[in-house]
């Protein structure tokens, strides 16, 4: 996700991906048919993602 983009719009693509999780959760008429594995591994990806993102922003300041 990191490309070009600047940590403030890397953080409303986390935001967009944490909706989308939440979304297939939501949808998911039993929580045992989304493997705990791969949504581990998505959430993450995602909190890594913010996490550099924190990162990124405190060095601008």
């Amino acid at each position: 996700m990191s490309g070009n983009l600047q940590p403030i719009d890397r953080l409303d693509y986390a935001v967009l991906a944490l909706e989308g999780l939440n979304d297939l959760v939501a949808a998911a008429p039993n929580l045992r048919e989304i493997r705990s594995q791969k949504l581990s591994l998505l959430v993450s990806l995602v909190a890594d993602e913010i996490k550099h993102c924190a990162e990124a922003l405190r060095r601008e300041q």
